[in-house]
């Protein structure tokens, strides 16, 4: 059987015909080559955007005192504005309280120390006297302190709202948030005694102030601290109807961040609705849901571009080196499985002016008496026997100062608690020395 003989441009002998089909097929493969490019190059930067879509979400945390902070304030919000204004003391609410012999919080503050100072203080159930002050007479009161947990519960809720935005949890590197303090009132001197200057029981009085004797602790501890945040809350209107799709109706709700002033990372505040889609396009979030109608609470991290505040103590973040490797790195499906990677995200986090890594080692059957704190304590992990893990041991080393420095240990936990998410078949804890 012949074979036939497969077609060739050197078969036409037609100049004019080769000439022509040569431009034909130079047309036809040149689109095709300039198509198929940007088709590579927009899949590449999808890519890379996603990679780098967690750097909007980094969290710059730092205090100050509400007399030092500044409501025009572009970049540092408060965890809760309420914090901004002076103490409200009902005097009726104490005496009741008390009467019931239930503590009654009175304010917070901050104590500015290390965090085993800290422990130390609050766990004494030490006693302090006090001096409340009405507008008609004195009151000899008895206070202690406790640990105060509405900072950090704003931090756990903060976490579900990640999780509902389909937005990887980093951990939160917010040490001043574990040094806050409730200024608990136990009990009165002849609060209700009021003969000796005439007045009804049922008068009612004013608080003018309460005054505490710390004792030793009076220079460490301060009033009027308010811990914050690069993250901002907003409420949002849709400015266009939502449009139903699928068999089963959804609503598709289109939030335009560009309407945000310093748009960064947007965060919705979904509550308990139930989200069958969410995805993001440029500055658009579209969020597919069966209530055609909500009114939308928008958490904006705002960037560091803004320009970052120094309000005198000392600022935290989360975020990693910019980099392509560090951003791929910084996502939790990715397997660390040698020493050097692990290193390079520790590194990543720029930290070592502070901790430096020596490395880690892993042993059965650890007794770990430190204060070594899990930042992530409210992620459960309910597949894995804890009981059964072996405990990985990550040691670092300080970096003296010369100026006082408290958080050592913190910048441990934060660093731990982090790559606890990268290793959930060990129990990391953590050593500095």
């Amino acid at each position: 059987m012949e074979t036939q003989k497969k077609p060739d441009l050197n078969d036409i002998n037609d100049t004019e015909e080769k000439i022509i089909l040569k431009e034909v097929l130079n047309n036809i493969f040149s689109n095709l080559q300039t198509t198929t490019g940007k088709y590579i190059s927009n899949l590449q930067n999808r890519v890379y955007d996603e990679l780098l879509f967690e750097d909007l979400f980094s969290l710059y945390t730092t205090i100050a005192s509400k007399d030092d902070y500044d409501l025009s304030n572009k970049f540092f919000f408060p965890l809760d504005n309420s914090k901004l204004n002076d103490p409200v003391f009902n005097l009726e609410d104490i005496k009741n309280s008390v009467a019931r012999n239930k503590p009654h919080n009175i304010f917070d503050v901050y104590i500015d120390c290390n965090y085993e100072d800290f422990y130390d203080i609050i766990s004494s159930d030490r006693e302090f006297t006090g001096i409340i002050s009405t507008d008609i007479k004195e009151y000899k009161a008895t206070f202690i302190l406790r640990q105060n947990f509405s900072y950090i519960k704003i931090v756990e809720e903060l976490y579900n709202i990640f999780i509902s935005n389909s937005v990887d949890w980093k951990t939160i590197n917010f040490p001043y948030i574990w040094r806050f303090a409730d200024v608990v009132i136990l009990r009165y001197d002849n609060i209700y005694d009021h003969d000796d200057i005439g007045v009804d029981l049922n008068q009612s009085e004013t608080i003018r102030s309460i005054s505490i004797d710390f004792e030793e602790f009076s220079s460490i501890i301060k009033y009027g601290m308010v811990p914050l945040w690069n993250l901002s809350s907003n409420t949002y209107t849709l400015s266009s109807s939502p449009v139903p799709v699928g068999e089963i109706v959804n609503y598709e709700h289109k939030i335009d961040t560009s309407q945000l002033e310093n748009a960064g990372g947007v965060l919705l505040e979904l509550g308990n609705y139930v989200i069958s889609n969410i995805r993001r396009n440029n500055y658009d979030i579209v969020v597919s849901i069966k209530e055609s109608k909500l009114d939308w609470i928008l958490y904006n991290v705002v960037s560091n571009s803004v320009g970052i505040s120094d309000f005198g103590y000392p600022i935290f973040s989360n975020a990693t080196t910019e980099s392509y490797s560090n951003s791929f790195a910084t996502m939790k499906s990715k397997n660390i499985k040698t020493k050097a990677e692990l290193f390079k995200l520790v590194n990543s986090y720029e930290l070592e002016s502070f901790i430096v890594f020596e490395g880690f080692e892993i042993q059965q059957n650890y007794d770990y008496s430190s204060l070594f704190l899990n930042l992530n304590y409210f992620i459960e992990d309910n597949i894995r026997d804890m009981s059964s893990k072996n405990t990985m041991i990550l040691k670092f080393i300080k970096v003296k100062s010369k100026n006082k420095f408290y958080f050592y240990e913190d910048i441990m936990n934060f660093i731990v608690s982090e790559i606890q998410l990268y290793f959930p078949e060990f129990k990391c804890v953590g050593e500095v020395e």
